[in-house]
């Protein structure tokens, strides 16, 4: 995974060696800071698997990992299920394939047991909610599989959601005055 963030940073995120984040100091000189997980330290990278990478709105960096949930980059540290964020669900949720933004500032992850919202608006990282959904059995209408691979929010509010053996959902946004 790839990312330029607003400040002109690169972060590089690799199979099984962490995440590697480039810093500017010049115009082709960088410092290169390397960020792995560490077992003992609970503020490390949650995995070493990483699948995507955003910033948000509010110009944080969001990692997916594979294997170790969602992490958010706070300066030299991440927050992520095995610290501050209590509500992640824990056995569910894990392996993340894709992150993706709404107009709200939420986020949507494509996890291998569906698809996550998160809501990180609270100051306090252990008050962010998580919702997972999942297929419901007959509901032909909505998710069809688990396996999510990607999704995508568009200007107008629509989400795209493509799965392994359930093919595309595509989930509209309501007006809440209606």
């Amino acid at each position: 995974a790839l990312l330029h963030d607003h400040q002109g940073n690169i972060y590089a995120g690799t199979k099984r060696n962490g995440l590697f984040k480039l810093t500017r100091r010049g115009k082709l000189d960088y410092a290169v800071s390397h960020y792995r997980h560490h077992p003992d330290d609970a503020y490390s990278l949650s995995n070493d698997n990483i699948y995507a990478l955003r910033q948000d709105n509010q110009g944080r960096i969001w990692i997916a990992t594979y294997g170790g949930g969602l992490n958010l980059m706070d300066g030299e540290r991440f927050i992520n299920p095995g610290n501050e964020f209590g509500n992640y669900p824990d056995q569910q949720g894990l392996k993340v394939r894709h992150l993706a933004q709404d107009r709200q500032g939420n986020l949507w992850l494509g996890t291998t047991d569906g698809l996550m919202l998160a809501q990180p608006h609270a100051p306090d990282h252990h008050e962010t909610r998580f919702t997972l959904f999942t297929p419901s059995l007959g509901n032909t209408s909505g998710l069809l599989s688990n396996d999510v691979f990607l999704v995508l929010c568009n200007s107008a509010g629509t989400l795209y959601v493509t799965t392994l053996g359930g093919g595309l959902s595509i989930l509209k946004e309501t007006d809440p005055q209606t």
